[in-house]
């Protein structure tokens, strides 16, 4: 019994400390400005990465599904950087990218700050016809090249 109470002690101390989630609104996209904007990069003041994962319509097949992860932070007093990789998959289209970040802010007044920022990124779609629902299955256009060449 004493062991039970001094772990619920301990995991209270320890859990109470501990802050594991910024955003606390449901809505991600309007709390996470960096998502949007490459000068948002290191706006937190602080190491700041996160997880997001979106299945727009669950229970309808070939819905909308979304998965985000991406970290950014200041490296200087005035400089940021920061990436972003994004999965989306839609029916059978299904796009991976990936950008970097880069900021530069700097107060202008007391209160007052001006960011810059600038990213670049790659990204790559695809067309899954592994799912699709065709009238001539033997249409060459829709055949992987390992099925053209007969392998």
């Amino acid at each position: 019994m004493i062991k039970k109470i001094v772990f619920i002690i301990i995991s209270t101390l320890i859990f109470s400390q501990s802050e594991a989630q910024i955003y606390n609104i449901h809505n991600f996209y309007t709390q996470n400005m960096f998502y949007y904007a490459p000068a948002h990069t290191g706006d937190k003041e602080q190491l700041a990465a996160f997880a997001d994962y979106r299945n727009l319509l669950t229970g309808i097949k070939d819905a909308l599904q979304t998965a985000t992860v991406g970290l950014h932070s200041p490296i200087t007093s005035k400089m940021n950087i920061g990436g972003l990789i994004k999965t989306q998959r839609a029916g059978l289209f299904e796009t991976v990218s990936g950008r970097l970040d880069y900021s530069f802010r700097t107060h202008i007044t007391d209160n007052q700050l001006i960011a810059l920022g600038i990213n670049g990124g790659v990204m790559q779609r695809n067309l899954n016809v592994d799912n699709a629902i065709v009238a001539d299955p033997d249409d060459p256009t829709l055949r992987s090249e390992e099925r053209r060449v007969g392998k």
